[in-house]
């Protein structure tokens, strides 16, 4: 026996009242999907804000995480570190022909300073001069290879620093080649495992560090720059061309 009319209609109220409930269902569901992919999202977006912010509060060395040993913001130290009264500071570039020249003059006398009761004597490889280099980063390189030598043999650092000078390419030439800043490291007194370090460039981030430290916070427009005591040598009047003028600058401020 056919259904009635009415049945029909009721069947058919009550199919749209399940349908109805079904779509309200999966609207309820894709809601709450929606919100918990937001929460996840805005959770992921907060986090990775927190990241950034550290990531900025840090200065250019803090965030390089691979860093030498024996190296003390981006300066190799010598002399009475625990106790001084007095640091001089040289900033560097193993390409800057004006670098050779203030190691000729000053050279010795900062080894002598570094011997000195209340005086720490800094060295700071910067690479300013990557553009003199046809393309080979010879600043760049030759400083990761400072910074190697201090990682692996600090005590064989001055001995390279001057090595490195007394070989200075000429500007705009490609500089010396890796194997023979290796060679000079080796001569110098670092372990055969520097070979590694300078060909791999292992520093040669934190030497960008580096730079970017010495312009920010020191002020460093170019090389070669030595500060005595958070002063530099060009607001002091100090000719450091003049043989004996930077150790007596230092010395009287022990004095």
């Amino acid at each position: 026996m056919s259904a009635s009319r009415k049945e029909r209609r009721e069947a058919a109220r009550k199919r749209a009242e399940e349908l109805r409930a079904e779509t309200a269902r999966r609207e309820k569901r894709a809601r709450t999907i929606t919100i918990l992919s937001t929460v996840a999202g805005l959770t992921v977006l907060a986090v990775l804000i927190m990241v950034i912010v550290a990531q900025g509060s840090k200065s250019p060395m803090e965030a390089v995480e691979h860093q030498p040993r024996n190296v003390v913001d981006g300066k190799v130290q010598f002399g009475d570190v625990d106790n001084a009264d007095v640091e001089a500071i040289v900033f560097s570039d193993y390409m800057c022909p004006h670098c050779n020249t203030f190691e000729t003059v000053n050279g010795a006398d900062l080894k002598e300073l570094a011997d000195t009761d209340g005086v720490v004597v800094s060295y700071y490889p910067v690479s300013y001069l990557d553009a003199a280099s046809q393309g080979t980063r010879y600043s760049t390189r030759s400083s990761n290879a400072a910074m190697c030598v201090a990682d692996l043999a600090k005590d064989s650092f001055v001995e390279f620093h001057e090595s490195v000078f007394a070989n200075q390419p000429a500007q705009n030439t490609p500089g010396l080649p890796d194997d023979e800043l290796v060679e000079l490291a080796i001569a110098a007194g670092a372990p055969e495992s520097v070979r590694e370090c300078i060909v791999d460039g292992e520093f040669n981030d934190y030497v960008s560090a580096i730079s970017q430290h010495a312009s920010v916070e020191h002020e460093v427009t170019g090389t070669p720059t030595s500060i005595i005591n958070g002063v530099q040598d060009r607001d002091m009047n100090l000719n450091w061309s003049e043989p004996g003028a930077l150790k007596a600058a230092v010395l009287d401020e022990l004095n």
